[in-house]
């Protein structure tokens, strides 16, 4: 087990990543280092997209999980939330050796990559976020044992508070970020995939009005973003928003009617960003489109 030291340092360390997601990554390998383990990574999965993080050696691994669509094809994922488990389980907890060798997750992914045991566990937040954590063990090291997810147990109940708060405190910083445009007069929202509205400040309510008027029918819980452009052009790859690139052409600008005079900007935003977002490339090209209205700003959660 592990000592009062230990295990306070580890405690300590989540909590701190809470509020500092910055610290994800070393907290994510601390643990798995407890659990003799390679890597591991966080990820908040909803009905808007994912988000998440990685200890450092584990998180290019996931990404290429990630641009192989194996998120939509994930059977572990599948056994973890129908097992129904409070703690951490492992692979033979959900598959037996049989189906582990016939599984295209493990067939095909993670024992190429030189993976393929592993244990995990999962959180449901009241917001309705499912939060996975997993860790994750070279092939060649064996299958994660009964006494270590005894271990990552004793340290599951912070893990899982950390992480939820995590979630909440993302998205009161991304209020906040959508508060302080709004004073600064400029409409702002927050969208997941595909271009659902998770959030906006008044000002971008009252665009989505005009827009809205302008188009007829067009949902108001939907605005067009180009996902497809965005995830090429900005890698999805950690617990803050990431903004929308709009360099020749501007999602906002797309969808106004022909009278707008609004011009798009993009922002790379940690929390509340303290680096001035750069104009699009049709502004610099044109400042005379601006007009005199405020730059509208379209923020991606995912």
């Amino acid at each position: 087990m592990l000592d009062a030291n230990e295990f306070g340092d580890a405690v300590a360390m989540l909590y701190e990543a809470a509020a500092v997601p910055e610290v994800w990554p070393t907290a994510i390998a601390r643990l798995a280092e407890i659990a003799g383990c390679t890597g591991g990574l966080l990820f908040v999965h909803s009905g808007q997209g994912t988000n998440w993080v990685a200890s450092k050696e584990f998180s290019p691994v996931f990404q290429r999980f990630l641009d192989q669509g194996w998120m939509d094809r994930n059977a572990r994922m599948a056994g973890l939330l129908a097992h129904g488990g409070t703690g951490f389980v492992t692979d033979h907890d959900l598959f037996t050796e049989d189906e582990l060798a016939e599984t295209a997750l493990y067939r095909d992914f993670l024992r190429p990559e030189g993976y393929g045991w592993g244990t995990a566990t999962h959180v449901r937040s009241s917001s309705g976020e499912t939060i996975v954590f997993t860790l994750e063990r070279k092939f060649e090291l064996g299958p994660v044992s009964r006494r270590d997810t005894e271990l990552l147990d004793s340290v599951r109940p912070h893990l899982a508070r950390a992480a939820v708060l995590a979630s909440k405190l993302q998205m009161q910083r991304a209020q906040v970020s959508l508060d302080s445009f709004e004073k600064a007069g400029s409409p702002a929202a927050l969208v997941g995939a595909g271009g659902a509205l998770s959030a906006a400040n008044p000002g971008f309510e009252a665009l989505i009005g005009q827009i809205s008027s302008g188009q007829g029918t067009r949902s108001r819980s939907r605005i067009p973003v180009r996902t497809r452009c965005c995830k090429r052009r900005l890698p999805i790859s950690g617990m803050t928003g990431l903004a929308i690139p709009a360099r020749s052409r501007c999602p906002a600008r797309a969808t106004a009617p022909p009278s707008s005079s609004m011009c798009c900007r993009s922002a790379a935003w940690r929390g509340i960003s303290s680096r001035a977002p750069r104009p699009c490339s049709s502004s610099r090209r044109r400042p005379e489109a601006c007009g005199s209205k405020p730059p509208c700003f379209v923020s991606s959660m995912i």
